[in-house]
């Protein structure tokens, strides 16, 4: 019996519409379901577990996981739709959907298996991958995300201090982010916990040069020029 807190316990018809869904309603959920489509067509993909910590998450969402992350499936509202994200620490690396939940276990099987990004799309063409998702794996996403960056550009940072910074050759070795004006300069582009070092444009016309380190002081530099001096300096603290 479901305790106080918990709730009455929800069944299957109660979020699953029974037209869209009729065969998940029969199994208990997505996540038994795909157990149970597993097991049908002959396929181990290890735990399945639901894709939050919702008490009722099992019956529309799932990840398993693979050597590079995990894997999601998560269903359509409005139409009969398996959603997959195929995903790291860090990114996604491909997504798409099928109608199919036996086709959604096979891509989940196949990445699995230690399939690439196009040997991935080649088999499951409804699964798209993105030219920096094609850089990391190749190792060296780096180079495509500045290329990206500086084509688009952003409203609030200056595209000259973009491309001066760039041409640092050692700050054009961080991975960048460019979000609300502020460009984010990764330390490593595989471990979030390395850190990063801000730099924000102030509407006085100088800049905040500050580090997600703990403990390091933030700056504000009255010129342009001295911003690369300044995150040179950062990352050379110990």
């Amino acid at each position: 019996m479901a305790t106080e807190n918990e709730g009455p316990r929800r069944k299957s018809s109660d979020l699953l519409n029974s037209d869209l869904y009729p065969d998940l309603i029969e199994s208990g959920g997505l996540v038994s379901a795909i157990l149970h489509a597993s097991r049908a067509n002959g396929i181990e993909l290890g735990p399945v577990r639901p894709g939050s910590e919702s008490k009722d998450s099992h019956f529309v969402s799932a990840v398993t996981d693979s050597d590079r992350g995990p894997m999601r499936i998560s269903l359509g509202v409005e139409e009969r739709w398996f959603s997959i994200s195929i995903e790291s620490n860090t990114h996604t690396w491909a997504s798409g959907g099928t109608q199919d939940i036996a086709s959604a276990i096979k891509v989940l099987e196949t990445w699995q298996k230690g399939v690439s990004l196009q040997q991935l799309n080649t088999l499951f063409p409804f699964m798209h991958y993105d030219d920096l998702a094609q850089a990391r794996e190749l190792g060296d996403p780096v180079a495509t995300q500045w290329r990206q960056i500086l084509a688009e550009g952003d409203p609030f940072f200056s595209q000259t201090l973009l491309h001066t910074i760039h041409s640092n050759d050692r700050l054009r070795t961080l991975f960048p982010f460019l979000s609300h004006g502020t460009l984010r300069l990764a330390r490593d582009h595989s471990d979030r916990t390395a850190g990063e070092i801000w730099i924000t444009p102030l509407r006085t016309g100088e800049h905040q040069v500050e580090s997600t380190t703990p403990g390091e002081p933030e700056k504000v530099i009255e010129r342009a020029d001295q911003v690369i001096d300044a995150v040179i300096e950062l990352l050379d603290r110990p």
